[in-house]
């Protein structure tokens, strides 16, 4: 599976990345879908507002993999 966050990171963040030389991952869901992998959306992003970092919020991450991985059970 691929993990896709369901919203970008803020202006003031991405601008703070791309100073930085670093820019968000392009998504394509065709080759992700053509790999044959499933495509699991969620909103696991936590947002630094002093820094302007981007972190997986452990909480919503460990929400998103177990019902990731309980569907995934279910199905076989």
């Amino acid at each position: 599976a691929v993990l896709v966050y369901t919203k970008l990171p803020s202006p003031t963040s991405l601008q703070r990345y791309a100073q930085e030389n670093s820019h968000p991952v392009f998504f394509d869901q065709e080759a992700v879908t053509k790999l044959g992998r499933r495509v699991v959306r969620a909103n696991v992003m936590d947002e630094d507002k002093e820094t302007g970092y981007v972190r997986h919020h452990p909480e919503r991450l460990a929400w998103a993999l177990l019902r990731w991985y309980s569907r995934a059970q279910k199905m076989g």
